[in-house]
């Protein structure tokens, strides 16, 4: 079976997250502002937020399901430069 996941394409879950990144930002944002200041938190910030919580849910199950499974970074470099491994912290 396949995962019903990777038809989104990277591009458009890349938007999804920042999307998602930002409006919680905000929220979370204006919710501390208002208690700092000792006001009530909006209406509008308490509903949006609980309504992004089942999102956050779903989009976190997307992200953890297009992860690939290697421990391996791969870089990239220019052909004129060398690369060399870090000499190991000697105690």
């Amino acid at each position: 079976m396949t995962n019903p996941f990777v038809i989104i394409p990277a591009q458009v879950r890349l938007y999804l997250y920042l999307v998602y990144g930002v409006a919680t930002l905000i929220i979370s944002a204006v919710a501390a502002y208002a208690g700092a200041l000792q006001h009530d938190v909006p209406e509008w910030a308490i509903g949006t937020g609980g309504a992004l919580v089942p999102i956050g849910a779903a989009l976190a199950g997307m992200a953890a399901s297009n992860t690939t499974k290697s421990n391996t970074a791969v870089v990239e470099a220019p052909a004129d430069v060398a690369i060399t491994p870090a000499p190991a912290d000697e105690p």
